[in-house]
């Protein structure tokens, strides 16, 4: 027996993502982030008998007996953290403190500090956040007029950037077109979007911006109720993941649900949490005059056939496959909003591809969809922990005023206050007038001990005004202080001015869930180590390069002919575990040059060639010989993050086939074809583009992902700020 032999085991900390031991022999699944990054462990065993088994989100001491990296060990401490990290890292929000009115300026502005400040947060160790942009914008103009807000994102230095940060077209939020109704129109609604490829440990700072229209008059406008939600997301098994839409280039106009191009919005892959429950997020800038355009998706399985008719569906067709319609989002004028579901009962473990799908009516002469996306976001927490209320057909009898939904209707959701204090609700619904002075809303009325709010303080409301308008839309709002252990109940609410005939009133859908405290403190201690914890492990191609670094006590490194991460202790080198399969390419500047003719692939594709790798040059993943693409070593889920800005500087201003773009994998031939998994967006003359996605997909051993780019036919094209992440996340 060697000394290295005798050596004590390396500890490493680890983070607990699970404790649903099938076995039921008080396993942990973990997270070793200075091993794996965010690669999942193999089941860890307790060290004795009587160790504690941690909880979700506790941080651990582990191990690899006698160095076999499939024996991983756990010890924990004797009593449970106050406490665990997924908590530490709850909402953070933004009010504006009074109404914006009278005198709005032409274009983009700030917020005075004093009406709706800044919102700052430390990135998290994921480095993604969920922001939600909600309120409420007002005018009175006769003329074709309208207001916005939005957020402009800045960041300190980052290794992986979000991309264009002056860009708010992913975050803008539209209210108020074309008020020429009696007493003025508004839109009360949300936007919600994923950002993602923040550095952990970094300051984030995000401003709200107002928008004047060119027709603005002073004194006829009006921004009030506004609230910027950041919800940071805690690294789990389960992420989530997003799929974008720039823009469509060609539509069927005919009334009929249709699937999307790949190329254009392709479809999403996800795997269903232990809860049995996922988050969709719906978003997107729709215009449709004068007869409509929906937007929505379907769920397939694995083996792809599409779900069964959702028995919440209003227009419920066995022989049709599901299309979750009444989820969608839809508008007859020219909107930005989100809207948000939770589907529950759904299989655990099993993979569901959601496929994004839209819809124009007939004689429709004025349609576009621009910048929608879809978030899938698995929950990891309990089931238990989420209360659902439905009714998403019309309400029937509707009064004026302000009045509860019916109990047999839509019932109230009654739930006990989490030890935090904080209860989070999503209330979403369709609201459309049917007389030009109706005004029609949604809101939530919420009772505890001590505690009222009104749905007409207009903090949760949903709505529009006048005949021809209508509002697909969700509120996300926070409640804290709320009494511990007390009940605090939710009850829906509707409101309309005028009866004489019903507004479309359905389509509702309330959630109600725990929240988990901001503890900035906690936020900070954790990132403070993530510059350890993910601490970049050199890779060396043989022993010999290996000992040629004079490496100290302790320190790793990767090894390519053994795939092994190796550990010094006592001057030996011992196996502790697999080397990850993890890497970030960077392309800061690459000019895709001009003319008829292009290098690569036919049909004028060719991939991006990368500048350099900010990390993990391994070369099962990425050689120099073909700096354009990763490449697979093993069959298995893959999770690629890609975020880029795109420039054309063509001059024809009707050129909507300038430029193309795309993330693609698996197999490309010669031609081009078999382009599976990809993404697009076209560039107009002299445009730009900050686009981005997460995917997870599936790949064969020497499947490859590039960025893929078709030139314009004479004009320069460039790609800059790329990043591209690729990680392996398990075999499949």
């Amino acid at each position: 027996m060697s000394a290295c032999d005798n050596a004590p085991p390396a500890i490493y900390r680890a983070k607990v993502t699970s404790t649903r031991d099938p076995a039921r022999q008080r396993r942990a699944r973990v997270k070793i982030p200075q091993l794996s990054g965010l690669s999942v462990q193999p089941w860890a065993e307790p060290m004795w008998p009587d160790t504690r088994v941690p909880e979700v989100g506790e941080e651990v001491r582990v191990f690899y007996a006698g160095g076999a990296t499939t024996s991983l060990m756990y010890i924990t401490a004797n009593s449970a953290p106050e406490t665990t990290s997924y908590e530490g890292i709850g909402p953070i929000v933004s009010k504006m403190t009074q109404p914006l009115s009278g005198n709005l300026a032409y274009g983009w502005s700030y917020f005075d500090a004093d009406v709706w400040a800044p919102l700052t947060f430390t990135a998290p160790p994921s480095g993604m956040a969920f922001v939600t942009l909600s309120g409420i914008g007002w005018n009175s103009m006769s003329a074709a007029a309208y207001v916005a807000f939005s957020f402009e994102v800045s960041t300190s230095a980052s290794a992986f950037e979000w991309p264009d940060d002056n860009d708010p077209q992913y975050c803008e939020l539209v209210h108020g077109r074309n008020g020429n109704v009696s007493g003025g129109n508004y839109y009360a609604a949300s936007r919600r979007t994923l950002i993602w490829g923040l550095k952990p440990g970094e300051t984030v700072t995000l401003t709200p911006r107002v928008y004047g229209s060119p027709a603005a008059t002073p004194g006829n406008f009006n921004v009030s109720q506004g609230s910027l939600l950041v919800e940071p997301v805690p690294v789990t098994d389960y992420m989530p993941s997003v799929t974008r839409l720039h823009k469509m280039s060609a539509y069927e106009i005919d009334l009929a649900w249709h699937e999307l191009p790949e190329y254009e919005w392709p479809s999403l892959t996800f795997t269903v949490p232990p809860s049995g429950m996922v988050r969709t997020t719906l978003s997107g800038e729709l215009r449709g005059m004068p007869g409509g355009t929906e937007i929505c998706y379907r769920f397939y399985h694995d083996d792809g056939t599409a779900f069964s008719e959702d028995p919440w569906s209003v227009n419920a067709n066995p022989n049709t496959p599901l299309v979750y319609g009444h989820l969608g989002l839809q508008s007859s004028d020219f909107t930005r909003q989100s809207r948000q579901y939770v589907h529950d009962g759904l299989t655990p473990g099993e993979r569901i591809t959601v496929r994004p799908v839209y819809r124009v009516n007939t004689g429709n002469t004025n349609v576009a969809m621009y910048n929608c996306e879809v978030i899938v976001e698995p929950i990891w927490g309990d089931a238990e922990d989420i209360a659902i209320s439905r009714y998403l057909k019309n309400l029937a009898g509707v009064k004026t005023g302000w009045n509860e939904i019916d109990q047999q209707t839509m019932p109230s959701l009654s739930y006990t206050v989490p030890s935090t204090g904080i209860v989070i609700a999503d209330l979403s619904g369709w609201v459309r007038p049917k007389m030009t002075s109706q005004d029609v809303a949604l809101g939530l009325k919420v009772t505890a001990p001590g505690y009222e709010s009104l749905p007409s303080s207009t903090v949760s409301q949903l709505g529009t005004k006048g005949l021809g308008y209508e509002m697909v839309a969700s509120r996300r709002i926070v409640y804290d202080g709320l009494p511990a252990g007390e009940t605090v109940t939710f009850t829906p609410c509707y409101y309309t001015n005028v009866v004489g005939t019903d507004p479309d009133v359905r389509g509702m859908n309330l959630v109600v869930e725990r929240g988990y405290p901001t503890n900035q403190n906690r936020l900070d201690a954790d990132t403070a180590t993530v510059a350890d914890d993910y601490a970049v492990v050199p890779m060396v191609a043989q022993a010999q390069s290996r000992d040629a670094l004079q490496l100290g006590e302790g320190a790793l490194v990767g090894r390519y002919d053994s795939g092994e991460t190796e550990i010094k202790r006592q001057g030996r080198w011992q196996a502790i575990a697999p080397a990850p399969l993890y890497a970030v390419a960077i392309a800061d500047g690459q000019e895709m040059g001009k003319g008829t003719t292009w290098s690569g692939i036919a049909s004028g594709w060719a991939g991006v060639p990368w500048d350099s790798l900010l990390y993990g040059s391994d070369p099962r993943l990425w050689s120099m010989t073909t700096p354009d693409r990763f490449t697979a070593p093993v069959k298995g889920l893959y999770r690629v993050s890609t975020s880029v800005t795109f420039g054309y500087d063509g001059s024809a201003a009707s050129d909507w086939q300038g430029g193309y773009v795309g993330i693609a994998a698996n197999r490309f031939t010669s031609a081009g074809t078999a382009r599976e998994n990809v993404r697009l967006v076209t560039l107009q003359a002299k445009d730009y583009w900050a686009f981005g996605g997460i995917d997870y997909l599936d790949l064969d051993e020497g499947d490859f992902v590039r960025f893929m780019t078709r030139k314009p036919e004479s004009y320069t094209f460039y790609a800059r700020r790329l990043r591209c992440a690729f990680e392996f996340v398990g075999r499949t």
